[in-house]
């Protein structure tokens, strides 16, 4: 079986998929935080691009988001990651070919 290097689209989806599992787990604990400080309601976004919903009243507190958003910071973040060169350059090749 061969080996499959470290290609564009397996770099792409594996930082999409990190940013995006990263952002959920920070929107999970997002709600202890913004109870124990006891934030009042507010909204981030407008309109159709809302991202986040918090409401903290007498009735309760509840918190929703928007997965479009989340979702296209995400593949922001995977298509960034195809732009930044990942290979080392000949003179790092050279110092690592050196070393015993």
């Amino acid at each position: 079986m061969e080996k499959f290097g470290n290609t564009p689209a397996k770099r792409f989806v594996g930082t999409t998929l990190l940013t995006f599992v990263i952002i959920v787990l920070i929107h999970t604990g997002l709600p202890l935080l913004l109870l124990v400080f006891n934030v009042p309601s507010f909204e981030v976004g407008d309109r159709w691009w809302w991202l986040l919903q918090w409401q903290n009243d007498a009735e309760g507190f509840a918190i929703r988001f928007n997965l479009v958003p989340i979702i296209i910071v995400a593949i922001a973040c995977g298509l960034l990651s195809l732009l930044v060169n990942r290979r080392p350059s000949p003179k790092q090749q050279k110092n690592e070919a050196d070393r015993p």
